[in-house]
């Protein structure tokens, strides 16, 4: 068999040979579920949630603040600057804005939320799967009057854990939030009491328990202000009663009346 070597100078060609240039790096993703926890006051910290999705042009977006009971804020921009790594968010129906700087391994975003003429820091990091707290052991609602003829209705939903304790949450369905943060709670059958505190919005509870130990009679202080609030415990959330939807029997004569149009129908007119 005849072997054919390669020149010298061949040889040295295809052993010198720079390698070719590494192919630059995929830029990080930034479309996902982002969550981050935003110093609003030295008592107060607020949850923030970023929902990202790739749309056919750009990106769309939206926002939760789930201690505020508040989910899907719309976000009218949602940019990534793949090159500089750089998000923003822009949320004018809360006259807010998000900017930050993906992580070269697109585990977390440095940026800062800005709203007003406040400046915050908040970092995100991709949400992480929470335990459901499911469905409520027990549902307490009552109505507050604010003043002026306004009623405000309360619910205050409480959750058994495995270990006895409990968690819970508040409502204000008058005012469309859900799933409000309660920092602290306790209901003792013992000293006929029900008490709690919600950091988020400066209110705190406490009530008297009946010997039944469903009803409780207490105040409901905010911010300085304290009003009567009677909890009482039911199966379920009573519904709204809108004035504009009235059901009989009504405190007066209702009589159905009909009359014919005899005048010409436009021409214009829909038949």
């Amino acid at each position: 068999m005849t072997r054919t070597l390669l020149p010298l100078a061949t040889l040295c060609a295809l052993i010198c040979a720079p390698a070719p240039p590494a192919r630059a790096a995929d830029p990080p993703k930034v479309e996902g579920d982002w969550e981050g926890t935003m110093k609003v006051t030295d008592e107060i910290n607020l949850k923030i949630v970023f929902h990202v999705k790739k749309a056919d042009k750009g990106y769309t977006a939206t926002m939760d603040s789930p201690d505020q009971g508040a989910k899907g804020i719309k976000v009218e921009k949602a940019a990534y600057d793949e090159k500089e790594k750089a998000l923003t968010l822009s949320i004018p129906m809360i006259m807010a804005t998000y900017t930050g700087k993906v992580a070269d391994d697109g585990k977390k975003i440095t940026g800062k939320f800005k709203q007003g003429p406040r400046e915050m820091d908040l970092g995100l990091a991709p949400v992480a799967a929470e335990a459901d707290l499911g469905k409520p052991d027990s549902i307490w609602e009552g109505k507050l009057k604010a003043g002026g003829g306004i009623e405000l209705r309360l619910v205050l939903n409480l959750f058994k854990q495995k270990d006895g304790s409990l968690k819970a949450t508040l409502d204000s369905p008058d005012q469309d939030a859900k799933g409000i943060k309660v920092d602290k709670v306790d209901l003792d059958k013992e000293k006929k009491s029900l008490s709690f505190s919600v950091k988020l919005i400066g209110a705190e509870y406490s009530g008297k328990l009946n010997d039944a130990g469903t009803e409780s009679t207490g105040d409901f202080k905010q911010l300085g202000n304290s009003l009567e609030l009677t909890l009482r415990k039911t199966d379920k959330v009573s519904e709204l009663k809108r004035p504009q939807t009235p059901k009989g029997p009504f405190p007066y004569r209702a009589i159905e009346v009909a009359y014919p149009n005899k005048a010409p129908r436009s021409p214009s007119a829909a038949p």
